[in-house]
Parts: structure tokens; C-alpha cells; sequence
């Protein structure tokens, strides 16, 4: 019987392991872009700040949304996702999200925004070769319902869209 549920979850996406990890997620993504013919995407730390800001605004909230319409944990009202990367210091151009069962594969996360006409063009967010496409993942659990996580991805770059210059 326990097989039978292994294998039945396998087939729906869904691991019967622990949650998605960031970078399983970006490894998933980057097999998406590469056979789009674009770059490979970076993680960086501080992209994966600013969407662990709001991973936990909409954790602690749960308000699933873009606009963040309240301050939350003791941190500023970063209404916006280019707000929350200019608070860290990134630029930030779009952002996806997604609730799903905390043994959800990242195959399964990636796929569903890769069926989701916006989300699947921010994942194809493209960049001249002198500059990153950098992005940052963060998985929170919710706290109304345990079984669940949210997973936000950030999508950026290494250029300071207001002077022009990049960022090392």
C-alpha cells in the first residue's frame, strides 16, 4: 500500500520528500531556459532576500498577492517587488509566486509557472551576455496551513536601472 502511495505521488508531482529547496528550483528553471535558447540564471544571496521578504510577509499574512498592503514583522511597507530588491539593494523586474503542498518537486512548481503565460515570461526574462540574469527563490511555510509553502521567485539583474552602471 505504501508503495502504491509513493508511486501515485511521483506521478502527480508531488515528492515524498521535504519541501522544495531554492536551488533545486533554479536548476529546474535553468533546464527551461537552456532549451529556450537563453542564459543560464544566478542565484544570488541578496535577490533570495528580497524574496524571502515577502515569502514570510505572505507566510505570516496570508494574503496571497504581489502589493504587500500592510507592514509585517517588524519591517517597512515594501509595497512593490522592485521595492523589496531596492530595499535590499538589487534590482528586481518581476516576480512570480506560488502556493503549493510542501512535498510539491520543484519540476512540478516550475511547470506550473512555466503553463502560466505571464510567469513563464519572467522565467524567460532575457539579458545581453555583459549582464546577469539574476534571480532568488525563498520557500516559506504557511502558517495557516502547515501542509502548504509559498515559493517566490525574484527576477533581476546586476544593472542599477536608475544610473545605468552594473553592479558587481
Amino acid at each position: 500500500m505504501k508503495l502504491l502511495l509513493v508511486i501515485f505521488a511521483i506521478l502527480i508531482g508531488i515528492s515524498v520528500q521535504a519541501q522544495p529547496k531554492p536551488e533545486d528550483i533554479l536548476k529546474e528553471i535553468n533546464i527551461f531556459r537552456k532549451s529556450q535558447g537563453l542564459s543560464q540564471a544566478k542565484l544570488t544571496p541578496r535577490h533570495c532576500q528580497a524574496a524571502q521578504l515577502h515569502a514570510d510577509w505572505i507566510s505570516t499574512t496570508d494574503i496571497y498577492n504581489h502589493v504587500q498592503t500592510r507592514p509585517e514583522n517588524g519591517k517597512p511597507l515594501l509595497k512593490n517587488p522592485w521595492d523589496r530588491g531596492n530595499f535590499i539593494g538589487v534590482t528586481v523586474v518581476a516576480e512570480n509566486l506560488f502556493q503549493v503542498p510542501k512535498s510539491a518537486t520543484p519540476k512540478y512548481v516550475v511547470d506550473g509557472w512555466i503553463n502560466s503565460p505571464g510567469h513563464k515570461l519572467n522565467m524567460m526574462y532575457g539579458v545581453p551576455p555583459e549582464i546577469e540574469c539574476q534571480f532568488g527563490i525563498a520557500v516559506a511555510p504557511m502558517k495557516s496551513n502547515n501542509n502548504y509553502v509559498i515559493i517566490v521567485l525574484v527576477i533581476g539583474d546586476n544593472v542599477n536601472h536608475e544610473t545605468g552602471e552594473i553592479r558587481r
